[in-house]
């Protein structure tokens, strides 16, 4: 019995570390495994001992490890298969580019942000016509948005100012599309093909939303490790 605490305690332990440490979804994820460990072996215990519901609820438990064993194949499918798959959609020359925000970090772009824009920069460094779309509204108490906090990285870095346009009303994925888009229709672009600039894990999702407004589009992405990318499927999903 004592061991069993203790296994508990540590267990709590290493989901909480997880949780602080920014793999919140691998965090619940875990949780959610261990929660599911305990009420099976609660209801493996009132099944044998005849509780009237004991055998309806035993099998409504197994459909549920069912479900998560499912969840964790196709994310370790998916982390597999962005791990061989092509990287860059398509090289063609585009004169717009739209780099999708993330969360800052303390006012300033995070990690896994900056690796967006690094590509972005990239490409623009070898396209210098192309006009980047930075998108990304105030999803946080820093009185800045993530599209001011992009412009900035973006000049500190060496792109002309007048290269960059700042959409800062989305607070989605699906905003930063539909606002982005109503952008390119000021500007008379809308039926340009546009290349969507944002993390390997988000780049489907990004593209199918893209899809949805008729615009055409193609892919660019950062990479991110696979520990983090473990994390982003699970809140993709």
């Amino acid at each position: 019995m004592t061991n069993k605490i203790i296994l508990s305690l540590v267990s709590i332990i290493v989901c909480y570390r997880l949780y602080c440490t920014g793999y919140k979804f691998i965090a619940m994820f875990l949780f959610c495994i261990g929660l599911a460990i305990g009420i099976g072996v609660f209801l493996s215990r009132i099944h044998k001992n005849g509780f009237k519901y004991g055998q309806k609820m035993y099998k409504l438990y197994k459909l549920m490890i069912v479900s998560l064993c499912s969840i964790f194949v196709l994310i370790a499918s998916l982390v597999f298969y962005d791990k061989y798959s092509c990287r860059n959609i398509d090289n063609s020359n585009y004169n717009y580019v739209l780099v999708l925000g993330s969360a800052l970090e303390d006012s300033k772009v995070s990690n896994i942000l900056a690796r967006r824009l690094d590509v972005a920069i990239d490409y623009y460094n070898s396209h210098t016509n192309v006009q980047l779309i930075v998108s990304g509204g105030a999803t946080n108490n820093f009185g800045i948005t993530e599209a001011s906090a992009m412009f900035d990285y973006l000049v500190d870095k060496g792109v002309n100012p007048d290269s960059i346009i700042l959409e800062e009303q989305a607070l989605s994925t699906f905003e930063n599309i539909k606002y982005s888009k109503e952008i390119l229709t000021s500007l008379g672009a809308q039926n340009e093909k546009i290349l969507i600039v944002t993390s390997d894990f988000h780049i489907h999702r990004a593209m199918m939303i893209a899809d949805s407004f008729d615009l055409e589009n193609s892919g660019l992405v950062s990479v991110v490790s696979n520990t983090s990318k473990i994390n982003y499927y699970l809140r993709e999903f």
